[in-house]
């Protein structure tokens, strides 16, 4: 198997889309080469072109599309990059953060008051359909032969096609989790055909049915399967099992904490040494989030592998305004947080933290300037000249704390997570990977399923107490739900989880409030429409799908 940077930078020259325009109703779609490439081709580099067309999978989950050029138009393509739907999605709406810009594209977005007829939804749910019909046209390729592949080969794209499940299988969650009632299927849609639209418990039985026949493969063929930098493969797999599990409930399925549990703590099992407390976490917090975060992920060159899920953007032709970039870029522009704070040359003054957030889940001093919590390293405080509340949530001026995470510097890999000598230099697009999953969520997915199940209390402190502890935190005596909360919102920041952990919870609608939720200052419910977001509009009248109540 090749290095994925050398796979997704040939499909960046190789592999288009045919249809791609903003969205499609269905999951069809035949991956075929900008000079008119046909199937029959395929034969004469079976090998080179499967991997290839695998590579363009893979690259629209770490990228825009081939060469930089996004299969999403009608919305800004940097926008519909994988990891910024996610963040988007899951933060954008939350106490977490706010897009400070009111355009046409956004609206009141950052108020969760979303019509069905914004370009930022349609980009958004486009981009999750797009990746999931991408994994579906590989399989389909494979199977109806196209690749003209010898017995030789066939173990290859078996691989190949466990991979693309998973990654299937996370465009699936995302979709589903977000918007609800979906068009769903797998490589047996016809092509040209077009996709049932399936509840969100549909997705979750067909999609753990598949995670757990992976698993099982894998455990009884490759037990201790270490796919290469950039791959997916068991513990990718595993891990997405984890987030299904964990949020059965969410997807109406009946509570499998029990199932989240078992299927963490076999992760737990094959990651869970070195580093940090000899826990498989990096020593510092900040390690994972710098320039040279790459050697951290399975694969990488360190024997730290906290970085479950890497999204490559290290090379050039990988990099863009997506992952690692985004979050230094988006947050940084305004006077006090300028890109070379984190040593980059831009800043788009696009991002604010909310006050709610700020406040409920770290400690600070009487001034709000200083935080004991080494997870606010690279943040802008009070002591930047940046409030801690927001007076505002419309204009791109100071409305809240700037909280990055992500940065252009190298660090050093031992326990001081020192800035080396030798550092990138300064630019715009910035070659960080985006960390998708890492082992400390699944160390805090463990722990919630115990809480929930009332088990394992020993293990529940000593996995939150692991993360707590790395942040330069005490340790709790005893974790509460409450205390778990706590620390999953500290930990995860700005990794797109946020929406899905507060529907967990039933903090979302109601029962807790936030600065500008729903437009109001304080903070007020959402209506229960919001539960999801809206379909967009030109997708029902092309597809004939129903709508989302309440839109």
């Amino acid at each position: 198997m090749k290095a994925i940077s050398k796979i997704l930078l040939a499909a960046g020259s190789l592999v288009a889309i045919a249809g791609f325009t903003s969205c499609v109703g269905d999951l069809d779609l035949l991956p075929t080469d900008p000079r008119s490439l046909t199937a029959a081709d395929f034969e004469k580099d079976p090998q080179g072109y499967m991997e290839q067309v695998m590579g363009d999978v893979y690259l629209n989950y770490s990228s825009v599309g081939r060469n930089k050029e996004s299969v999403i138009s009608g919305f800004d393509g940097g926008m519909c990059s994988y990891s910024r739907v996610l963040i988007q999605l899951g933060c954008f709406a939350s106490d977490e953060m706010a897009w400070l810009p009111s355009n046409a594209d956004w609206g009141n977005f950052r108020y969760g008051q979303v019509a069905t007829n914004a370009p930022c939804i349609l980009g958004m749910y486009s981009r999750l359909v797009v990746n999931a019909s991408l994994c579906n046209n590989f399989i389909q390729t494979v199977n109806n032969g196209y690749f003209h592949l010898t017995p030789e080969l066939q173990d290859e794209a078996d691989e190949f096609i466990r991979q693309a499940k998973i990654l299937r299988s996370a465009a699936y969650f995302a979709l589903a989790d977000n918007f609800g009632n979906v068009p769903y299927g797998d490589e047996s849609v016809a092509v040209g055909s077009v996709a049932p639209q399936c509840s969100a418990k549909a997705v979750y039985d067909g999609e753990t049915a598949i995670l757990e026949e992976i698993v099982s493969w894998y455990k009884q063929n490759d037990p201790n399967n270490r796919p290469p930098y950039g791959y997916v493969g068991l513990d990718v797999a595993e891990s997405i099992l984890v987030r299904y599990y964990l949020n059965a409930v969410s997807f109406g399925a009946d509570a499998a904490y029990d199932k989240a549990a078992q299927h963490a703590e076999a992760i737990i099992a094959r990651l869970g040494h070195g580093g940090f407390q000899d826990a498989g976490l990096c020593y510092k917090y900040w390690q994972l989030f710098g320039h040279n975060n790459k050697q951290y992920a399975i694969g990488g060159s360190s024997p730290i592998n906290e970085i479950i899920w890497d999204q490559p953007s290290h090379e050039e032709k990988l990099q863009g305004w997506t992952g690692g970039s985004f979050l230094v870029n988006a947050w940084a522009g305004m006077e006090g947080a300028e890109g070379s704070k984190w040593n980059g040359t831009n800043g788009w003054k696009c991002l604010a933290a909310r006050s709610t957030f700020v406040t409920t889940y770290f400690d600070w001093n009487d001034d709000f300037s200083e935080s004991p919590d080494e997870r606010t390293k690279l943040w802008c405080t009070t002591k930047d000249g940046f409030p801690v509340e927001n007076p505002v949530l419309n204009t791109q001026d100071k409305n809240g704390f700037i909280t990055v995470k992500y940065s252009n510097w190298d660090y050093e890999s031992d326990e001081t997570g020192a800035m080396c000598d030798e550092q990138p230099t300064a630019t715009d697009e910035l070659g960080i990977d985006f960390a998708a999953i890492r082992l400390a969520e699944i160390y805090l997915s463990a722990a919630e399923s115990y809480l929930q199940l009332g088990t394992n209390q020993d293990k529940v402190n000593k996995y939150v107490n692991l993360i707590r502890e790395r942040s330069g935190q005490a340790p709790y005596a005893n974790v509460t739900m409450n205390e778990l909360r706590r620390e999953r919102s500290a930990e995860l920041y700005n990794e797109g989880n946020r929406r899905t952990d507060l529907i967990r919870w039933n903090m979302w609608l109601t029962g807790y409030n936030w600065s500008y939720k729903n437009g109001v200052p304080a903070g007020a419910d959402y209506p229960q429409a919001m539960r999801y977001y809206p379909l967009p509009l030109s997708i029902i009248g092309q597809a004939g799908y129903q709508q989302n109540p309440g839109y």
